[in-house]
């Protein structure tokens, strides 16, 4: 027989991290499983492999959970579009809005000078 895939290659899973999860949950399962069975052969104290194994649990639950929340969670290019789409329907707050026509005395502090010859800054 051949080799298992680390993953499932079906379309119905849309995001690799929840795949890789997937594997991760069932490698600690393993794990854990595997640690029972050492139990007889092991030396050490029954604490630090009870210790051990919640651990296992704990991080177990831990990714279970986070995979649960990764399959509820929507696509980030659905949510990007949205917030795309607030922003560019609403105008932005810190800039004011200019009502009738702008003064063009302003124009002088932000362009550079017209005549490079009459300029004596250092800066430009």
């Amino acid at each position: 027989m051949g080799a298992k895939p680390l993953f499932r290659k079906d379309k119905s899973s849309e995001n690799p991290n929840i795949e890789l999860l997937r594997y991760l949950i069932k490698a600690m399962q393993t794990e854990k499983s595997e640690s029972l069975r050492s139990v007889a052969a092991d030396t050490r104290g029954k604490h630090r492999i009870s210790a051990e194994l919640k651990r296992l649990e704990q991080e177990t639950r831990h990714l279970e959970e986070e995979l649960d929340q990764l399959e509820k969670m929507e696509a980030a290019s659905a949510a990007c579009k949205e917030i795309l789409n607030n922003v560019e329907t609403r105008p932005d707050p810190l800039l004011p809005k200019t009502i009738g026509p702008t003064n063009p005395s302003w124009d002088q502090w932000f362009e550079g000078p017209q005549d490079k010859s009459g300029c004596r800054c250092w800066i430009l």
